[in-house]
């Protein structure tokens, strides 16, 4: 790999790093099945080395590509028939880009904790479907338009529009009896 190919690699991992990891760590709930579809969506991204024809064609490739291997991730026997081992296995010395994934997903938990509120919304949103999830998740954590989630999820702006009123439905409903209490 030429070294100008190689910046650029580095560069596109850089300004996407972050999408990928949100939105794997959203998706599965885990931090270390964030960290194996972040590494797989890079391998598939080095391996490829796809041509962006604009940064909105690279963005909604990573996502499109991020959400494809979580629901690979699920459809896996692996994932079927294993249990988690908790947060025993998060104690575990690491170095590098892991060590950073891992204080990455620290701050996410430590920002989404530090309100009583945030921490009943944040449960609700991961409570729901996974094609809801993914919606509410790129609509409000990613501030992506409707238009712009089409695109990358490859639905109709209808189909993205429906799921986002129905997410929000279920969402209001959850949300109410929490804060009943």
């Amino acid at each position: 790999m030429q070294l100008q190919e190689k910046q650029e690699t580095e560069r596109i991992i850089r300004q996407y790093s972050n999408l990928v990891y949100r939105i794997a760590y959203a998706q599965l709930k885990n931090r270390s099945d964030a960290d194996d579809i972040y590494q797989e969506v890079f391998y598939r991204y080095i391996r490829k080395t796809p041509t962006f024809r604009s940064e909105e064609h690279g963005k909604a490739w990573f996502i499109k590509v991020t959400v494809n291997c979580c629901r690979k991730h699920w459809a896996s026997a692996w994932y079927r028939k294993t249990e988690g081992l908790g947060e025993s296995v998060e104690s575990l010395p690491l170095s590098g880009d892991d060590q950073r994934q891992r204080v990455f997903a620290q701050d996410m938990d430590q920002h989404l904790m530090a309100d009583e509120e945030a921490v009943k919304i944040w449960a609700a949103v991961n409570a729901l479907p996974e094609n809801y999830r993914i919606v509410v998740h790129l609509f409000y954590y990613e501030k992506m338009t409707i238009q712009e989630i089409s695109k990358a999820l490859k639905r109709r702006a209808s189909t993205v529009r429906t799921q986002l009123t129905r997410a929000r439905g279920r969402l209001r409903g959850v949300l109410q009896e929490e804060f009943k209490e």
